[in-house]
């Protein structure tokens, strides 16, 4: 079950994107349709819960995981374009 605190609110920024609307969650995150800013373009942004987001463990083998992702192109995976952290911890 979502915890809905976690939302982010249509139309907020976070680090260059713009949510859209929450489409679906995980055990780590929720993930967004949101629009890349800078670049104008949809993308599915995934947002870490806090209680994820705060093990440092845990993040360091995601920056891993996305960094080996963005190595592959293939039609059924999907294309990482950008992993980072925000000032606020989102």
């Amino acid at each position: 079950m979502i915890d809905h605190s976690e939302l982010l609110p249509e139309g907020r920024e976070v680090g260059g994107f713009k949510i859209v609307k929450a489409i679906g969650h995980g055990n780590m995150g929720i993930i967004y349709r949101a629009l890349q800013i800078n670049l104008n373009r949809p993308v599915a942004l995934k947002v870490l819960f806090q209680t994820v987001a705060q093990d440092q463990d845990f993040v360091r083998s995601f920056f891993r995981e996305a960094q080996a992702a963005a190595a592959f192109t293939h039609q059924n995976i999907v294309q990482a374009f950008d992993v980072g952290q925000t000032d606020d911890g989102i």
